[in-house]
């Protein structure tokens, strides 16, 4: 279904950015006179405003979906992780799992210890570590 999503986005972008650069360019066209100009301007920007739209809404809807997805990985990886440490899961180990940097991670692990009520430790060499209460 992705796949066909994003062959289909590609091609109704490609479709109606064409489009709309026809119906620009066919005023400055010195061949065609000035009745077919006009007629022939507004068709293509009919046809290319609407595939250009469904083209934007569909790559729109695929990031959406990606970022749905990453978060959902993130968020089965956290409490994966929290399982597997027994409540407790380091900054770093999150940060690797789910390949997010540093501060990304930091700021979910954060919003995460303050949803949870949990607690962290900061290690003599520096590492962050939270725990969870199971």
């Amino acid at each position: 279904m992705s796949i066909f999503r994003k062959i289909s986005a590609g091609v109704l972008l490609t479709s109606g950015i064409f489009c709309l650069l026809v119906a620009a360019y066919t005023p400055a066209d010195r061949e065609v006179n000035q009745e077919d100009k006009l007629s022939h301007a507004v068709a293509f920007l009919v046809l290319g405003l609407p595939l250009t739209a469904v083209g934007t809404w569909t790559v729109w809807g695929l990031h959406r979906d990606s970022q749905k997805e990453k978060t959902a990985h993130i968020d089965f990886t956290f409490y994966r992780l929290v399982e597997e440490g027994q409540g407790q899961i380091t900054l770093m180990r999150f940060a690797r799992d789910t390949q997010l940097t540093d501060a990304e991670a930091k700021v979910y692990l954060d919003e995460k210890a303050k949803a949870f009520n949990a607690n962290f430790d900061v290690s003599p060499e520096g590492g962050v570590s939270y725990r969870f209460h199971l």
